[in-house]
């Protein structure tokens, strides 16, 4: 049996290489590239453009708040259907879950028809209101941060709500035995024993956020983030400079992986 586990390593060293490494590399190798061999242009053409930091900033802020309202969001939802009891709690679970399964630009365009200027919820408060033009317009970065939101609160939904499910009942017994209320218990017993799934959850929320195309293209308007300006530099033909923003773009989320991972290394 052991003689095969180098030969599965190897298998899958190899698959990781191609379907990650190569694609990294080739990028890396076009961003340094140019008509007449290796060139710094495109990594100065960056660097001299405030538009790139620009873009490359709210793609970070954008991130860190959409994990922020995604907890806030998704963690209570946790707490709500796997600690209260109630008619329906399995179905409802069941639906506050579905965002998981819904491709990215589908969440989007259903946020667009339910929340849009023309959509459902906007005309019926139109309506009740008696107003004469929609009530809110989604464009900036106030609708992207709720588009994240509504599409990726269901992170730390299912993160911390599979946590709670493993969670020692014996230690928040202990805990109350001990003359601690559900407040101090909650923040001294139960969120540090769901550190690994709020991190992972965070972690993978920035993750999409920082990937997230469909939200910032369809309500940003002129506020563009990082995927957004990749795909501006790739139409107008400046392909070594949209290299460029891509691994500024990857070196990001490896700054956000490095310090989710520092966070649980110091927190132990």
């Amino acid at each position: 049996m052991r003689r095969h586990l180098p030969l599965a390593a190897l298998a899958v060293a190899l698959l990781l290489a191609w379907i990650v490494g190569y694609p990294l590399l080739m990028t890396l190798v076009e961003a340094l590239g140019g008509p007449a061999g290796w060139t710094l242009d495109h990594v100065r053409a960056f660097a001299e453009r405030p538009d790139e930091w620009i873009a490359l900033w709210r793609s970070l802020w954008i991130s860190t708040a959409s994990v922020v309202l995604a907890a806030l969001v998704g963690v209570p939802l946790a707490f709500l259907f796997e600690r209260t009891e109630f008619p329906g709690r399995r179905f409802l679970g069941a639906v506050a879950a579905l965002p998981v399964a819904l491709p990215p630009l589908v969440g989007v365009i259903a946020f667009l028809f339910l929340y849009g200027e023309s959509g459902f919820v906007s005309r019926v408060v139109q309506t009740a209101l008696g107003l004469e033009q929609p009530p809110w317009r989604l464009a900036g970065p106030g609708a992207i941060l709720l588009v994240h939101a509504y599409s990726m609160y269901v992170y730390f939904y299912l993160f911390v709500r599979a946590g709670l499910s493993r969670l020692d009942a014996a230690l928040l017994e202990a805990a109350a035995s001990l003359g601690a209320g559900r407040t101090r218990t909650l923040f001294r017993v139960t969120l540090p024993l769901l550190r690994p799934a709020l991190v992972s959850a965070s972690l993978l929320t920035f993750m999409t956020s920082l990937a997230s195309f469909s939200a910032p293209y369809m309500f940003g308007g002129g506020f563009r983030v990082m995927t957004t300006q990749i795909v501006a530099s790739k139409l107008n033909g400046e392909v070594g400079l949209a290299q460029v923003e891509t691994v500024m773009l990857a070196l990001l989320a490896l700054l956000g992986l490095v310090a989710g991972q520092a966070v649980v290394w110091y927190t132990g």
